[in-house]
């Protein structure tokens, strides 16, 4: 396996900072579009309950959000490392435990939404 780590040291400091921030803007910018557009079709055809809804469940959201980013961006850490070293095996099982935990997140965060009265 050839690794192209070079490509980070050799070009110029801000064109690097762009093309590497490029697809966390991209994405920033679709999750805000998205709750835009969700809003406009909540309020239109559902009404102010609807928006009430949309809005008290924001904290949850954020909180969901943070800790795929936590598991996300640490595993992600914790592959780099391991491939950095050669172990191939290691970042599968990371890996592995990655996708185990945001099975059981999401898994558990269903009766925690229904008991908060959300989604009868």
């Amino acid at each position: 396996m050839k690794f192209h780590s070079s490509a980070l040291g050799e070009p110029p400091f801000l064109p690097l900072i762009g093309k590497m921030s490029a697809p966390a803007v991209v994405s920033m910018v679709v999750i805000a579009a998205y709750n835009l557009v969700d809003a406009i079709f909540v309020g239109c055809f559902v009404g102010e309950l609807g928006l009430v809804a949309l809005v008290a469940n924001i904290p949850s959201i954020g909180i969901f959000f943070g800790l795929c980013l936590f598991i996300g961006v640490g595993g992600n850490s914790v592959i780099s490392h391991s491939l950095g070293r050669g172990g191939v095996d290691s970042a599968n099982k990371v890996f592995g435990v990655m996708i185990l935990m945001v099975l059981v997140f999401g898994l558990l965060s269903v009766p925690l939404i229904r008991q908060r009265g959300h989604g009868r």
